[in-house]
């Protein structure tokens, strides 16, 4: 075998090992990225299931949001009693609360992702609403739509190009949206999205157990004063409860209990309660 052949497989074999290292090195970067966020995904979990305080819940998963993930924009909206409507709980980075917009469900991307209950990236949308909003004004300006018909005011970038969201679902009870977005075209990528479905089946959880545990807490506080029908409709609110705004005819009676005052002076916090409840239990009936 001539020199020049040797030399030619020996370059060759260089190659071919210059290769292989570069496949071994992007196997073992791939595996400390997955290795990664396995990780990241168990401090996020750990961190979710440690409180059932609704408020705590949804700081801690718009905290990780940022601080693991690096979403610097994120938005938290929960599903009403009622089921038409989310209304934002919790953001991050927008520099002001923005709490109590509501979205009807089937309106815009969030409004799309709770209706179909399926995640949804979008990598470049600037262009999209900036046509949406010169039809819209265009159509109030001829009269064929009016300034009611404007979309909440949710928080949001007003250079938004990138957006995230997917439904926070347990055993396909829809529990809210979880939303991520970006001033950067196509910031997300199917990776994001994977990460942050897996992080949403945590918040679900935990969001749904905090309100659970709220709503039995308010539940227990207002059966002290109201029968338990009554206090299970203010509390699931909706058309049905009670304390909301609305004409009615109703037939009023007017009860006291003789020497109650006297009775309350003197007796122990405990008794006089237990007395009303006997008292609010019969009345009710």
């Amino acid at each position: 075998m001539s020199a020049a052949a040797d030399d030619q497989d020996s370059r060759g074999l260089r190659e071919q090992i210059a290769r292989n290292q570069e496949t071994i090195d992007r196997l073992n970067l791939d595996l400390a990225k997955r290795t990664n966020d396995v990780r990241i995904i168990q401090q996020i979990s750990s961190e979710i299931t440690s409180t059932l305080n609704l408020g705590e819940v949804l700081d801690i998963v718009l905290g990780a949001m940022e601080r693991v993930l690096g979403f610097q924009h994120s938005m938290l909206l929960l599903a009403e009693p009622a089921g038409d409507t989310l209304v934002v709980a919790a953001t991050r980075g927008y520099g002001r609360p923005g709490t109590e917009a509501r979205v009807r469900i089937g309106d815009g991307v969030i409004g799309v992702v709770a209706e179909r209950r399926t995640p949804m990236r979008v990598g470049n949308i600037g262009v999209s609403v900036r046509y949406l909003q010169a039809i819209r004004a265009r159509m109030q300006a001829a009269g064929q739509a009016s300034a009611a018909d404007t979309p909440a005011g949710l928080p949001g970038l007003p250079d938004v190009q990138s957006q995230l969201a997917l439904p926070l679902l347990v055993k396909d009870r829809l529990v809210g949206v979880l939303a991520v977005e970006s001033a950067k075209p196509n910031a997300f990528d199917e990776l994001d999205e994977v990460v942050l479905r897996i992080v949403g089946n945590q918040a679900a959880t935990a969001i749904d157990n905090a309100r659970t545990y709220q709503m039995v807490e308010q539940l227990g506080r207002l059966k002290r004063f109201f029968s338990p029908h009554l206090a299970e409709l203010i509390i699931r609110g909706g058309a049905d409860d009670p304390l909301k705004t609305h004409r009615r005819e109703v037939t009023v009676v007017f009860l006291d209990l003789r020497g109650f005052t006297a009775f309350a002076e003197t007796a122990e916090p405990e008794e006089v309660m237990g007395v009303l409840r006997e008292y609010h239990a019969e009345m009710g009936r």
